[in-house]
């Protein structure tokens, strides 16, 4: 291998490192957030969680995020944060939460999302949450969704 593919090839290596170095973080941010809601431990500095949150420049939706994930995959069903970040990490568990039941489903959920692409592990969960076969689905019932290319904004049509 050339020493340009070597750079590149260690370039994209490094890459990974990081990404699972922040979903370790993550995880130990939502461990953090859980001790301080659970505790108190924002008192007397702060008057509430949700103003400490703010502080943080976090909404409350992703703090209690991060604080479900920890207390589900770790806390209730003892999986170690290694297993979670091979997994995809915090932002596909966020994803998986509402399918995980037991440790048997964390584990299948757990397996889903280290395996597939983020769009394949949505269709399985809204498959699962249906169950409908999203490849057997007619598509009898369908709305249009238009987009205004200067604001963004979604106008859904019938």
């Amino acid at each position: 291998m050339s020493k340009q593919a070597l750079q590149r090839l260690g370039y994209c290596e490094k890459a990974l490192e990081l990404k699972q170095e922040i979903e370790g973080h993550f995880l130990l941010l939502g461990e953090y957030l859980h001790q301080i809601k659970e505790n108190r431990l924002y008192e007397p500095q702060w008057s509430s969680f949700e103003e400490f949150v703010f502080e943080m420049k976090m909404s409350t939706n992703t703090a209690n995020k991060l604080i479900q994930v920890h207390k589900t995959f770790i806390l209730s069903y003892g999986f170690t944060s290694t297993e979670i970040k091979n997994a995809g990490g915090f932002s596909l568990l966020v994803d998986v939460l509402p399918m995980v039941t037991s440790r048997k489903s964390a584990e299948k959920w757990l397996l889903s999302a280290s395996t597939l692409t983020r769009s394949d592990l949505r269709k399985e969960i809204t498959e699962a949450k249906t169950g409908i076969q999203m490849k057997d689905c007619e598509h009898t019932e369908t709305y249009t969704v238009t987009i205004c290319k200067h604001c963004g904004e979604r106008i859904q049509t019938a």
